[in-house]
C-alpha cells in the first residue's frame, strides 16, 4: 500500500513535472534558435551598404568610399544606398513608428533591411537577428509607409550608359561590328549637340550610339546592363561616364613622353592615359590608400596588359618630387573631392546639407596643395589637368584660383576638343571661361569641373628640392662689405622665404 501510494503521489506530481520540463526545452530550443541567429552574420552586400551610407553621412565622397568596398556586385550595394539615401526622412519615421529598432540593432543597418525588404528585391536573405525582426516587422513597415505622409522616391532618373572602348585590347570598329553582331542596333550620331543628347536620351532598349566629342566611347540606355558582358569582364569595354573621360582627353599627352597621374586609384583615368600614350613612355600611377592602390594594380595589369607603360607607386602625392617621378611633362589631377556631382543624382537634399562642417574647407585645402605640388615640384611638366566630379566652387575654381595666386609660372588655357563645349566655369573668376563644366541635366553626364593648366613660357619654377635647398643656404651666402665684415643678403632671404610660404602654411591633408 504505501508503494502504490508513493505511485500515486507520483502519478499525481508527474503533469506539472512534464509541463515544467517541456516549457524549459522550449525556453531551450528558443534560446538556441536565438544564438544561431546571433551567430548567422548579416549578408556582406547590407553590411557593406551600410558602412557606404555611414560614411557619405560624415561627409565622405559617395564615389570614393564605394571603390574602397570589398565586395564583388558594387552596383548592387550602390543601387540599395541611392534608394536608402532618396528615403532617408521616410525610412526614420516608419521604423520609429513600428518599433523596429532594440538597443542591439544598428539604425544604418535597419535602413537597408527595410529598403530592401519594400523597394529592393522585396526579399531578404539569411537568418540573422537583424533580418529576422526586419521580416517580424514587414507588415507593420508596409501599413506605415501607406499611412505616411511622407511619399515614397523611387524615380532615380537614371543616366545614360558610357562606356570606353579599351583601344590597347580592341579597334573601335571591331568593337562596334561586335555588338552589331550581338544584336545591338547603331544609331547615327548628330553632328548638332542639342540634337544628340535628345537622340541619346531617346535611345531604344537594344540600340547604341556613338559619342558627340569622344571617339571611343559608345552610349546606351539607361536600363542596359553591360555588366556580365564577355568585351567588359575581359577589359575590352570599360564602363566608364563620358565626363570622367574628358580630363584625360585634355591632358593630350603623346605617345613616348611621361605622365604622372597623381590620385591615380581605381585606374579608370590610368588605363585611358595608357591608351593616348599608345602604351609607350612611361606613366607613373600613385595612391596612397592600400586598398585602393592594390584594385588599381589589378585594373592595371587587366586592363593595360602585362607588359604596360605603366608604374604604379603607393605614396602620398603631396610629397612626390621630381625625384621620385623623373622627367615628367604632363600630370593629371582628379583629387578625393565630395562627389556633389554624382551624389546629387540620387539625394533629395541639397548636396551641402548634411556636411560635416569644416569638411568642404578640408577637401579644399586638401585640392590646393595637391596643385601648387604638381605646379613647383615637377620642373619638366608642361601641362596639368585639374578634375572634380564636385559642383562645389570652393573645389573648383576657389582651388586654381588659389594655386595661381602662389604659383605664377602657369595659366588657365580654353580646353581643346574637336567639337565646341559651350558649358564653362564661373564668369566670377578671370579664367573662368577657360574651365570646362559638365552639367548631369544639359549633359546627361555627372557633374564635372576640368580646368587645363600650361606652363607660361620663359618662367621657370622652382622644384621643392631646390627651394628647400636654397633656404637652407641661404645664410651661407654672405659677401664681404667694404669694411671686411660679412653681409646677408635679406634681400634673397626674404625672397625664398616668401617662395617657401608656400609648403608651410598648408594644413593636414583632408581624410
Amino acid at each position: 500500500m504505501k508503494i502504490h501510494k508513493k505511485n500515486a503521489n507520483f502519478q499525481t506530481k508527474s503533469p506539472k513535472i512534464w509541463k515544467n520540463r517541456t516549457q524549459l526545452t522550449k525556453r531551450e530550443n528558443n534560446g538556441e534558435k536565438e544564438l544561431n541567429q546571433q551567430r548567422q552574420r548579416v549578408p556582406p552586400i547590407y553590411g557593406a551598404t551600410a558602412k557606404l551610407l555611414k560614411k557619405v553621412k560624415e561627409g565622405a565622397g559617395l564615389k570614393d568610399t564605394l571603390y574602397q568596398i570589398n565586395h564583388p556586385n558594387l552596383r548592387g550595394i550602390y543601387s540599395l544606398a541611392c534608394k536608402a539615401i532618396q528615403n532617408d526622412e521616410l525610412l526614420e519615421s516608419i521604423i520609429n513608428e513600428t518599433g523596429l529598432l532594440n538597443e542591439r540593432f544598428d539604425p544604418v543597418l535597419a535602413k537597408v533591411l527595410v529598403t530592401e525588404l519594400l523597394w529592393g528585391k522585396q526579399e531578404l536573405k539569411g537568418g540573422s537577428t537583424p533580418v529576422t525582426l526586419t521580416l517580424e516587422h514587414e507588415k507593420a513597415l508596409r501599413q506605415a509607409v501607406e499611412e505616411a505622409s511622407i511619399p515614397v522616391v523611387l524615380t532615380e532618373e537614371k543616366p545614360l550608359r558610357y562606356i570606353r572602348i579599351n583601344t590597347l585590347l580592341v579597334t573601335i570598329n571591331g568593337t562596334i561590328q561586335r555588338l552589331i553582331d550581338d544584336g545591338w542596333q547603331l544609331k547615327d550620331t548628330p553632328e548638332n549637340y542639342e540634337l544628340f543628347i535628345k537622340c541619346a536620351s531617346k535611345l531604344g532598349d537594344t540600340q547604341f550610339m556613338k559619342d558627340y566629342h569622344l571617339d571611343d566611347v559608345l552610349i546606351f540606355p539607361p536600363k542596359s546592363d553591360m555588366h556580365e558582358h564577355k568585351l567588359v569582364e575581359n577589359g575590352s569595354l570599360l564602363l566608364q561616364d563620358k565626363a570622367s573621360c574628358l580630363p584625360a582627353l585634355l591632358l593630350d599627352p603623346k605617345p613616348g613622353s611621361v605622365v604622372l597621374d597623381m590620385c591615380a586609384a581605381p585606374g579608370l583615368k590610368t588605363s585611358q592615359l595608357a591608351n593616348l600614350l599608345q602604351n609607350k613612355g612611361t606613366l607613373f600611377a600613385v595612391d596612397k590608400d592600400p586598398k585602393r592602390f592594390y584594385k588599381m594594380q589589378e585594373m592595371v595589369e587587366r586592363n593595360c596588359g602585362k607588359h604596360n607603360c605603366v608604374t604604379t607607386k603607393l605614396a602620398d602625392s603631396v610629397r612626390l618630387t621630381s625625384e621620385d617621378c623623373p622627367g615628367v611633362q604632363y600630370i593629371l589631377i582628379d583629387p578625393s573631392c565630395s562627389g556633389s556631382g554624382m551624389a546629387s543624382r540620387v539625394e533629395s537634399q541639397s548636396p551641402k546639407e548634411g556636411m560635416p562642417s569644416g569638411r568642404l574647407q578640408s577637401l579644399s585645402t586638401f585640392q590646393e596643395r595637391l596643385l601648387v605640388q604638381a605646379m613647383t615640384a615637377f620642373p619638366d611638366v608642361e601641362r596639368i589637368v585639374y578634375s572634380t566630379c564636385s559642383l562645389f566652387e570652393e573645389e573648383n575654381e576657389q582651388v586654381v584660383a588659389k594655386a595661381l595666386s602662389r604659383v605664377q609660372s602657369f595659366q588657365v588655357v580654353p580646353p581643346q576638343l574637336k567639337k565646341p563645349w559651350d558649358r564653362r566655369g564661373s564668369p566670377e573668376y578671370p579664367f573662368g571661361s577657360n574651365c570646362l563644366v559638365a552639367d548631369q541635366d544639359k549633359d546627361n553626364t555627372d557633374g564635372f569641373f576640368v580646368a587645363v593648366l600650361e606652363r607660361i613660357p620663359g618662367i621657370a619654377c622652382l622644384s621643392v628640392n631646390a627651394m628647400s635647398e636654397k633656404r637652407k643656404n641661404v645664410t651661407l651666402d654672405e659677401t664681404k662689405d667694404s669694411d671686411g665684415g660679412t653681409e646677408v643678403k635679406k634681400e634673397k632671404k626674404d625672397q625664398e622665404n616668401k617662395q617657401m610660404q608656400i609648403y608651410d602654411d598648408g594644413d593636414e591633408e583632408a581624410t
